[in-house]
């Protein structure tokens, strides 16, 4: 029965990391992924990785790794919230973070 407990909890973390990382690139695909959004802070952190030259799936790990690194450590991030809207859904995705920790720590 634990085993099962923990594939639901971690199948739970993995979708809510889809759509975290998600929600984040459709924020910065909605500002043209300007120079203030979090695309543009990756493309300073990582000396290889240019946005427009990558292909999808390294830009779908690289959200993927957003949401994951957002819901496992309450928010903190590389960079911080660049621009309102990342600032606002950052909070939802907080709560998000929190619910989870409740549903591990609960069980």
């Amino acid at each position: 029965m634990r085993i099962l407990q923990a594939a639901k909890i971690g199948c739970i973390i993995i979708l809510f990391s889809h759509w975290i990382g998600a929600i984040f690139y459709a924020i910065a695909r909605l500002q043209d992924f300007s120079s203030r959004t979090w695309v543009w802070d990756f493309e300073k952190l990582l000396p290889d990785y240019r946005f427009q030259e990558s292909s999808v799936s390294f830009n779908y790990m690289l959200c993927l790794y957003k949401g994951l690194n957002t819901l496992s450590n309450l928010g903190y991030d590389i960079g911080v919230p660049c621009n309102l809207l990342e600032l606002v859904f950052s909070f939802g995705a907080m709560l998000v973070q929190v619910y989870i920790s409740a549903l591990t720590l609960g069980k």
